[in-house]
């Protein structure tokens, strides 16, 4: 079991994978790493401008462009990274800002 570490997956299920220092995988003490960017070019990317997108409308606010303005943002930002993980990200997000903006009123 040389080349092989022992770790668990997200449901506590024991499993045994491949040792691989430099590819896809990386295990360190029995525990995933996780990957490059190389492996998600357009997670990556996306990071970054989602990360301006959390630091434009952090603040809700109680105007129709703020609600447009964040609709339009993640609207385009969806069609430029159209994969489930940015699209799961960018309604996270904007539930937030919703539930923030809830609780703001109210107070």
């Amino acid at each position: 079991m040389k080349n092989k570490v022992k770790t668990r997956d997200f449901k506590g299920t024991q499993k045994v994978l491949p040792k691989k220092e430099n590819g896809n995988l990386c295990i360190l003490g029995g525990q995933m790493a996780g990957v490059n960017k190389q492996d998600i070019p357009l997670e990556a990317r996306f990071m970054t401008e989602f990360w301006d997108m959390v630091k434009k409308f952090w603040i809700p606010e109680d105007a129709d462009e703020y609600w447009k303005g964040l609709s339009d943002y993640a609207n385009r930002l969806y069609e430029k990274y159209p994969t489930d993980f940015c699209k799961g990200q960018i309604v996270a997000y904007a539930k937030y800002l919703n539930e923030k903006y809830q609780k703001l009123k109210k107070e």
